[in-house]
C-alpha cells in the first residue's frame, strides 16, 4: 500500500484541470500519454467517439458543477441525475476529496456516474485517493485506537510524528487531525467534514472510519478506480510518467519499470499490464485486511 502512495505522487507533478479529447478510432491504435490515470478498456474501434476528462475535484462542488455546465458528455436529466452521452467515455483523473469541503456530495455524483455508466466512465486512482487507505490501519476503530510509530519522512525532524520521538496523538481526534494535516496535505479537511455532517468532532473521527472503510464512500471509489487507464489511443495516468534515466536517478517508477521491484520490462504494453495487475493486487490486499 506505501509502494502505491509512493508511486502515485512520483506521478503527480502537473497541474488540475480539465481537458477534452475528440479522437477518432484508428486503425492501428499508437499509445498515446496524457497526464492522468485509470481503466483499460477501449471504445468502439470503428464509431468516432468523444473522451472528456476532468480531476483534482478535491471536494469542490461548485467546481464539478461548473465542469457539468461546460461539458458536451454530461447532462442533467428531468429528475435532476446526471446523464452521460451515447458513444461517450468520461475519464475523471483523480484526487476526489479534501479540500473543497463536499467530499461527500462529490463522492455521491462520481460515484453515481460510476454506477450507472460502468463501462464509460473511468475512475483514476490520485494520491489523495489513494493515502485514504491508510486511514483504516493508523486511526483503528471505536474500540481500539493502533500504536503509531510516526512516519519515516518526519525522521530528524523535530516535529510530532518524529519516530524518534514517539509523540504521535493518541485520542481519535487529535490522531486524524494529525494524520490529515501533517500527513495528507489536509489542513481543513477536518472541519469541512465536520460542517458537512454537522457533528462533533467525534462524529468526523467515525464519518472518516466508515467512509475510508472498504465499503464507503472513498473505499468504492479506491476500489473502482485503477492507476492506469487506456481508451483506443489514449492512456491516462494521474501525473507525468518518468523516463527511465529517472528512475535510475530518483528511484520512482518511471516508463520500463515494474513495482514492487522495479523489475525492467520492454514495450508499453507489458509496462502497462505489469504497473496496472500490481496496483489492483495492492488494493485487493488492502480490501482483504492484508495492507501495511
Amino acid at each position: 500500500m506505501l509502494a502505491l502512495m509512493v508511486l502515485l505522487y512520483s506521478l503527480t507533478r502537473y497541474a488540475s484541470g480539465f481537458i477534452r479529447y475528440a479522437v477518432p478510432a484508428p486503425r492501428n491504435p499508437i499509445p498515446l500519454v496524457c497526464r492522468s490515470a485509470s481503466a483499460s478498456t477501449a471504445p468502439p474501434s470503428r464509431a468516432p467517439y468523444l473522451i472528456s476528462y476532468f480531476t483534482d475535484v478535491e471536494g469542490d462542488g461548485d467546481y464539478l458543477e461548473r465542469f457539468v455546465g461546460l461539458s458536451r458528455v454530461l447532462d442533467r436529466g428531468e429528475d435532476g441525475e446526471l446523464e452521460l452521452a451515447p458513444s461517450a467515455h468520461l475519464v475523471f483523473g483523480g484526487d476526489v476529496v479534501d479540500r473543497g469541503g463536499e467530499d461527500l456530495k462529490v463522492l455521491d455524483v462520481v460515484l453515481g456516474l460510476k454506477e450507472r455508466y460502468p463501462d464509460n466512465v473511468h475512475l483514476v486512482m490520485g494520491n489523495r485517493d489513494a493515502n485514504k487507505m491508510r486511514i483504516g490501519q493508523e486511526l483503528g476503530n471505536s474500540t481500539h485506537l493502533p500504536e503509531h510509530q510516526g512516519v519515516y519522512w518526519f525522521r530528524g525532524s523535530g516535529r510530532v510524528g518524529d519516530p524518534e520521538l514517539n509523540n504521535v496523538p493518541q485520542d481519535g481526534v487529535g490522531r486524524l487531525k494529525f494524520l490529515l494535516q501533517a500527513t495528507m496535505g489536509c489542513p481543513d479537511t477536518f472541519e469541512f467534514r465536520k460542517e458537512e455532517i454537522g457533528g462533533t468532532d467525534e462524529d468526523v473521527v467515525e464519518s472518516f472510519r466508515v467512509e475510508c472503510a472498504p465499503e464507503g464512500r472513498m473505499g468504492r471509489y479506491i476500489r473502482n478506480a485503477e492507476v492506469c487507464v487506456k481508451l483506443g489511443p489514449v492512456v491516462v495516468t494521474h501525473g507525468g510518467i518518468a523516463k527511465s534515466p529517472e528512475v535510475e536517478d530518483e528511484g520512482v517508477c518511471g516508463f520500463g519499470a515494474v513495482p514492487p521491484s522495479f523489475r525492467p520490462v520492454e514495450g508499453f504494453a507489458e509496462w502497462f499490464e505489469g504497473v496496472r495487475d500490481w496496483a489492483e493486487k495492492e488494493v485487493d490486499d488492502w480490501v482483504k485486511g492484508r495492507g501495511g
